[in-house]
């Protein structure tokens, strides 16, 4: 998935960092979910040509370009559970392979993903997890954000077994089983 962000015209400046998108899996948006955040490069005022490789990259940054190793999420959820006394309605917290934050909260199962949230977060100064705790100036925003290129792949797909069996024993004339 890309994603594109840019300040909205008459808006007051919106710098790289200081927004975050979201990316919300589980079985609901409030007890159960896993959550992937990347912070947001924004593209500079312009025009721009869809002809032009570089300026491509400008308006979609790969530093805007996600993708989710799934297994990340299971192994957070192990390391929350084997976490002594950690409440599973708290966000546990955690950083992937390539930096950026995910976490978990309530006992979701990739299995079994009813719901997918995509948003942006506004972080206040205040925020542990802030990206630039120090240059955030903690104004409201207003950018517009586009995703795009959602795509799942990787399945394994392995072969099953079913079986569904009947047995009937007539017993003469003693009944059946």
């Amino acid at each position: 998935m890309f994603i594109h962000a840019n300040r909205v015209d008459g808006a007051l400046p919106v710098h790289d960092d200081e927004v975050v998108a979201i990316i919300r899996l589980g079985s609901d948006f409030k007890d159960n979910y896993y959550q992937y955040e990347v912070p947001l490069k924004i593209t500079p005022d312009g025009t721009y040509s869809n002809n032009s490789e570089d300026e491509r990259a400008l308006v979609w940054p790969d530093a805007n370009s996600v993708e989710i190793d799934l297994s990340a999420f299971i192994d957070l959820k192990l390391k929350r559970n084997n976490t002594d006394g950690f409440p599973h309605n708290a966000p546990f917290v955690a950083t992937d392979a390539k930096g950026r934050r995910i976490s978990i909260v309530g006992n979701p199962d990739i299995g079994a993903v009813k719901t997918m949230m995509l948003g942006i977060r506004n972080p206040s100064r205040s925020d542990p997890n802030n990206p630039l705790p120090d240059g955030d100036d903690g104004l409201p925003k207003c950018i517009e954000v586009w995703f795009n290129e959602l795509r799942v792949t990787g399945f394994e797909e392995f072969g099953g077994t079913a079986a569904l069996t009947n047995v009937n024993i007539k017993m003469a004339d003693l009944g059946n089983i």
